[in-house]
């Protein structure tokens, strides 16, 4: 088992939630403002976005790597642990984010509409990752037992057989053909943890990594054009095929840039484990801004160039993590940011 890639989680870590700031920024500028841009200003924005799925499967590939490891003792203890910082974590910023939304007059309602929208998972849209881990929590003790039991070959028939079925069969949807062969699993997000935990016991070299990063990107550059050029003839589950989470040229990007960012000779520094220990606040509390910029007042960033993007991202990125950096010195906050 190579132990020394986990002074690369942190990196990789802090390097994904930076591309999720951008990717939430372009999302919300895109939605907020688009019937006010013009088609190139879409395709560019569109065209980033798709280039930036990667960043949340890397974050499952690292909790797969490490939750996984077989000299790992995963306790029901620790479980009990990791779900319950997701929850608090869920009913606190959810209800934040209505309180708001209410006070600046976007909800009418404020407690039941909060309950309603807890439970169908309508709050804010960057909330859907809290309840993807509180299942992947609950059914890690399980991924945990074919980890240990399996050997490499049957770990790749499984990962193999998910992408099978979650990314590759459903394809076949854009030709008008529904798949009658499927597997009782419809997500994509247990490979992502079976992929981290093989990429740590041996990862790939830098020129299949350079491979798999660069071939799907200009997949993606060339589908996000042909997108572009025949708007309103896709469907949404087709889009989700083509550029969602389970999408072969996601998945395949994915393990080409986590590989090339485990690859890279680091070594640990106070500051990196310090944003490191902040990232997941990080995520939380940079939506606030990136809402009130555009949603409350009405900042239009496509009125300046496109680096200005580059530059809310990072100022927002940089305000979260300060507000995380202090409320995480409040007793028992740190258990949940």
């Amino acid at each position: 088992m190579q132990k020394t890639y986990i002074k690369q989680f942190p990196y990789i870590r802090i390097f994904a939630c930076f591309a999720i700031v951008v990717l939430h920024t372009l999302f919300a500028s895109n939605a907020y403002y688009d019937g006010l841009i013009t088609g190139t200003e879409k395709l560019v924005t569109q065209t980033a976005e798709n280039m930036l799925m990667w960043a949340v499967p890397c974050f499952l590939m690292i909790t797969g790597a490490l939750l996984l490891d077989e000299n790992k003792n995963l306790t029901g203890e620790k479980i009990f642990k990791y779900t319950r910082r997701m929850v608090i974590s869920l009913l606190v910023f959810t209800l934040l984010f209505q309180i708001l939304d209410y006070a600046t007059g976007f909800r009418k309602t404020l407690l039941t509409d909060w309950l309603y929208r807890l439970f169908t998972g309508q709050s804010w849209a960057h909330m859907w990752y809290l309840y993807l881990m509180i299942g992947l929590y609950l059914m890690m003790p399980f991924y945990k037992m074919v980890a240990d039991h399996a050997t490499d070959r049957q770990m790749w028939g499984l990962i193999g057989s998910i992408v099978l079925f979650v990314s590759l069969l459903p394809l076949s949807r854009s030709f008008g053909l529904e798949p009658g062969f499927y597997i009782p699993t419809t997500m994509i997000y247990p490979a992502y943890l079976f992929l981290g935990h093989m990429f740590r016991k041996k990862s790939l070299g830098k020129v299949e990594s350079w491979m798999l990063f660069l071939i799907p990107s200009v997949i993606i550059i060339m589908l996000s054009t042909y997108c572009s050029a025949v708007p309103g003839q896709m469907s949404d589950e087709t889009f989700q095929i083509l550029f969602g989470y389970g999408s072969i040229p996601v998945v395949l990007q994915t393990a080409g840039i986590y590989n090339l960012l485990m690859n890279i000779d680091v070594k640990e520094r106070s500051r990196v484990n310090t944003l490191n220990d902040c990232s997941f606040g990080i995520y939380l509390i940079h939506m606030i801004f990136v809402t009130a910029s555009m949603k409350w007042f009405g900042f239009n960033p496509y009125r300046y160039n496109f680096l200005i993007f580059i530059g809310m991202a990072l100022v927002f990125f940089m305000v979260a993590f300060i507000i995380t950096y202090i409320l995480r010195k409040i007793p028992k906050v740190n258990t949940i940011l």
